[in-house]
């Protein structure tokens, strides 16, 4: 059986076993990089002045500022994927 199908049948989520954001082992960017980029990027900046800046591809920063990846990570200094209030 596909660990794919066996996660589905057991509940369990792929979200909950994959690190993200910096808690991921190869990570270049931290949860405040993100949050500056997405402000700088909104107040006019390019993408490709952002990636030169950082040092990083303009591909990468485009997913970051227009959400595709680091959706974890909100404006408001929260980040969606830790546990909230039980």
């Amino acid at each position: 059986m596909k660990i794919e199908l066996k996660r589905l049948v057991s509940g369990v989520s792929y979200e909950r076993n994959t690190a993200r954001g910096t808690r991921h082992g190869r990570s270049k960017l931290t949860d405040y990089l993100v949050r500056k980029l997405r402000k700088e990027y909104a107040d006019g900046e390019s993408v490709v002045v952002l990636a030169r800046r950082l040092g990083l591809h303009h591909s990468t920063i485009h997913d970051v500022v227009t959400g595709k990846t680091w959706s974890h990570v909100r404006a408001d200094g929260t980040d969606s994927s830790s546990p909230g209030p039980r």
